[in-house]
Formats: C-alpha cells, structure tokens, sequence
C-alpha cells in the first residue's frame, strides 16, 4: 500500500483573513516604527499562508 498525503501543519487550514490582516498591519507599523528600509525586509508576502491545503505529495524518509 502506498503512502497517503498528510497535512504538515494542521494549523495552518485555521488563519482566517482577520487573522493575516492583523499580521500584515503590525509588521506594517514594525517597519514604520523601526524605520526599516527595503534592504532589511525580507520574503514578507502571503504566499507561505493556504487557507486549505491540497497538497498530493508525500514527505517521507526512505
């Protein structure tokens, strides 16, 4: 029998817009408060956050 695709992070089908919009708005005052310039921000999108995972493959050790 083969192996079955697994959710690696249950947690992540459970962020709601609310929940991004709060992070997004407090890194957004982090930068201002700190005064942070485009070289010190780094990889600060929404691509690592899936409200619902379908991912078919399977991480496993051999």
């Amino acid at each position: 029998m083969g192996r079955a695709a697994q959710s690696l992070a249950v947690k992540r089908n459970c962020i709601v817009s609310a929940d991004l919009t709060t992070l997004f708005n407090t890194l957004a005052k982090l930068v201002i408060e700190l005064k942070l310039d485009h070289t010190q921000v780094f990889n600060m999108d929404e691509t690592a956050f899936h409200k619902q995972l379908t991912s078919k493959k399977v991480v496993a050790v051999r």
